[in-house]
């Protein structure tokens, strides 16, 4: 049967393995999740307070969750990998469900792929989207090169000092400028 999900001081060697052998997000941008990045970001950090929980069905690991209680008001799960199990599922809901209880938390809320079968579950048992009212801010970098700079570097590799210039033929130091006018 399944035992209760349990709470951990330390993230062990055990924790990596399942990473290796559950992770789906091999196409996304992800931190590994090993148990050395796990036990520094959620554990060893003095000024935040993280409840590292793993699962367990007969003492095999079926995943792990991490709870946060944010400002007072939302127990956030912060971090999840999980085995596709609906009773994997109910199990941080219901371990969710008791931190918020204890820490007087009104509310539930955590970022996950809609894509993957424990958004499909969370949906089904009331859980709702949020419009968020963060924005990723981008810009694209050019990377093509610049005429400007190409034909400067052009300029200065033909005539790299003043001596060169001033025995330079006119038409030259005109053709080499074209490009480089101060209306830049």
């Amino acid at each position: 049967g399944w035992d209760e999900a349990k709470a951990y001081k330390d993230m062990a060697a055990d924790v990596t393995n399942f990473y290796k052998n559950h992770n789906t997000t091999k196409n996304r941008i992800c931190t590994p999740r090993t148990s050395k990045y796990l036990n520094w970001r959620y554990l060893k950090k003095p000024d935040k307070e993280y409840k590292c929980y793993k699962i367990l069905k007969e003492k095999e690991l079926a995943g792990y969750f991490i709870l946060k209680n944010y400002l007072g008001k939302k127990c956030q799960i912060i971090d999840f990998l999980v085995t596709n199990n609906s009773d994997v599922y109910n199990t941080i809901i219901n371990k969710s469900i008791e931190f918020a209880t204890e820490n007087k938390l009104t509310e539930i809320s955590l970022w996950t792929p809609k894509d993957i079968s424990f958004y499909t579950h969370l949906k089904k048992i009331g859980f709702e989207e949020r419009k968020m009212e963060t924005y990723f801010i981008i810009k694209k970098l050019n990377r093509a090169p610049d005429p400007y700079i190409e034909n400067f570097k052009n300029f200065v590799n033909k005539i790299p000092n003043l001596k060169i210039l001033s025995n330079s033929n006119e038409r030259t130091i005109l053709k080499l400028w074209e490009g480089l006018g101060s209306y830049r």
